[in-house]
């Protein structure tokens, strides 16, 4: 069986692509990284925490300087190490299992099959879990062909509990001289297809993260950093996870429906260059923004651009979900009541501007 792919680059916490997946493999084989424990970081190649905390354990282990960094001397270190390992050869597929919406598909079973020139023969099997993820390993004496030189041609095939077929593998799919670590991704011709919009993909993101604090709540200043944390911490767009914050803040006060605000300005309707909104010349929206005016904009809006903004934030851009389109009435009604408000504080505003003195 062919040995792991020798490094050529210097690794390190962040890194990602095919050698991070060649020395995980390796650290898996001398006991340091547990597949299991680690998959996420498996399945996207990523030099994650498990990573770096099997790295640092290898080189304590072998009185290296504990840096979590793979430069020359612990590379060559792992690589004698593997070749001189008695551990038993064990084979890892690992993948991720998606709906064709892209959401995960959970619990449903990954077959691993080898596969010969007239035939298949199954090496293992797993359920996909919460994320969509599977690890499945097996033997190499399991295997037909047990090359030293070449790994075997593997497939997989997705079946639901019920036993009915979700994806059977055409040639194509065919990973073949597979490695000991072997990252297999599947999406599913059949199965969940409703589109996932934006606002609840960031809501859903962020909710565990919350620790009880309101959405409404969040700040970034220079004593708290929310959106710097959840952005980072969830992968989120920090322009975006402001949007959200903005929308709550808004129904706070006026009870206006958070996905209908985050839609307005997802499709930038509220920036105003020419100086005609409430607050003037606003060429960008953060948390800073004073409700009121922004507000105000949103009630003086005309109807048709807010109906063909709410249309393509739903059917084209996927910002929001198809429900909203339902409330746009009752949002025209509550907005109505306040348009006169508005009016007043536009007039008042522009006639303060006109009267103060210039120097």
């Amino acid at each position: 069986m062919s040995t792991l792919k020798q490094l050529t680059d210097i690794l390190s916490l962040g890194a990602q692509g095919p050698e991070v997946t060649s020395l995980q493999a390796e650290l898996i084989i001398l006991g340091v990284l547990d597949a299991e424990s680690a998959l996420s970081e498996l399945i996207s190649a990523t030099f994650g925490d498990k990573t770096n905390d099997a790295v640092r354990l290898f080189q304590a282990n072998k009185k290296l300087p504990v840096t979590g960094v793979v430069e020359n001397v612990t590379e060559n270190t792992i690589q004698r190490s593997v070749a001189g390992s008695k551990a038993r050869k064990v084979f890892w597929v690992v993948g991720l299992v998606s709906n064709p919406n892209g959401k995960p598909a959970v619990d449903v079973d990954v077959h691993v099959f080898e596969k010969e020139l007239r035939g298949k023969h199954l090496r293992g099997q797993a359920a996909t879990d919460r994320n969509g993820d599977y690890l499945v390993c097996f033997d190499v004496s399991s295997l037909c062909r047990q090359s030293g030189t070449t790994g075997p041609a593997l497939v997989v095939r997705v079946t639901g509990k019920d036993g009915g077929l979700h994806f059977e593998p055409a040639l194509s799919d065919t990973v073949f001289n597979a490695a000991r670590l072997t990252i297999i991704n599947i999406t599913l011709a059949t199965g969940d297809t409703a589109v996932q919009d934006e606002y609840d993909k960031i809501t859903s993101a962020i909710q565990p993260l919350l620790c009880g604090v309101k959405i409404s709540n969040l700040r970034e200043d220079s004593t708290v950093q929310d959106i710097t944390y959840l952005s980072n911490e969830a992968n989120l767009n920090p322009t975006n996870l402001q949007y959200l914050v903005i929308s709550h803040r808004l129904f706070d006060k006026y009870t206006l429906p958070p996905q209908f605000t985050y839609a307005l300005l997802r499709e930038d309707v509220l920036i105003s260059t020419d100086g005609t909104s409430a607050a003037g010349i606003r060429t960008s929206v953060g948390l800073s923004i004073p409700l009121q005016p922004l507000f105000y904009d949103i009630v003086l809006l005309p109807s048709a651009i807010v109906q063909s903004t709410i249309q393509k934030a739903v059917n084209s851009d996927h910002f929001v979900s198809n429900a909203l389109l339902a409330s746009l009435p009752s949002i025209t009604r509550l907005l109505s009541g306040y348009v006169e408000e508005a009016n007043k504080y536009i007039s008042d505003e522009r006639s303060t501007a006109l009267t103060v003195p210039r120097n």
